[in-house]
C-alpha cells in the first residue's frame, strides 16, 4: 500500500514537472492541427490550447446528446418514474454544460491570457545570462 502511494506521488510529480521541460522545444508537425498547417514548429502550449477546445467541444456534444435522448425518452415514457428519470437527465446536461462554459469565463474573467495558454519559460542555454557553472 506504501509502494503505491510513494508510486503514484512520483508519477504525478513527474507529470507536473513535464511542461517545464517540454514547453520551449519546438516540434514540426507533419499533420497540422486544426488552423495550424503542417510543416509548422508548435511547442507544447499549443497542443493543450487544442485539447482544452477539442473538451469543450466534447462537453457541448455530450450535453446535446444527452438533451436529445433524455428529450425522447421523456416523450415516449408512460410511467412517472421514467419521466423523472428523464427530467434529472435533462438537469444534468444543462448544469454540466453550464458547468463547463462558466469556468471558460470565470479565467477569461480573472485574466484572458489564462484561456490563450501562452506560457513563457525562459530557455536555460550558456548564454542565458546565469551564474555560469
Amino acid at each position: 500500500m506504501k509502494k503505491t502511494k510513494i508510486l503514484i506521488a512520483l508519477s504525478l510529480l513527474a507529470l507536473l514537472a513535464m511542461p517545464f521541460f517540454s514547453a520551449n522545444s519546438d516540434y514540426e508537425l507533419e499533420v497540422g492541427l486544426p488552423s495550424t498547417p503542417s510543416g509548422t514548429s508548435v511547442g507544447l502550449t499549443s497542443y493543450l490550447q487544442k485539447i482544452y477546445q477539442v473538451a469543450l467541444l466534447a462537453v457541448g456534444a455530450a450535453a446535446l446528446l444527452m438533451l436529445v435522448v433524455s428529450g425522447i425518452v421523456y416523450m415516449l415514457s408512460d410511467t412517472v418514474f421514467s419521466k423523472e428519470q428523464a427530467k434529472e437527465y435533462i438537469w444534468g446536461a444543462i448544469s454540466g454544460l453550464i458547468l463547463a462554459f462558466a469556468a471558460y469565463l470565470i479565467l477569461y474573467a480573472i485574466n484572458p491570457d489564462l484561456i490563450h495558454l501562452d506560457i513563457v519559460i525562459p530557455k536555460l542555454g550558456p548564454n542565458s545570462g546565469g551564474s555560469g557553472w
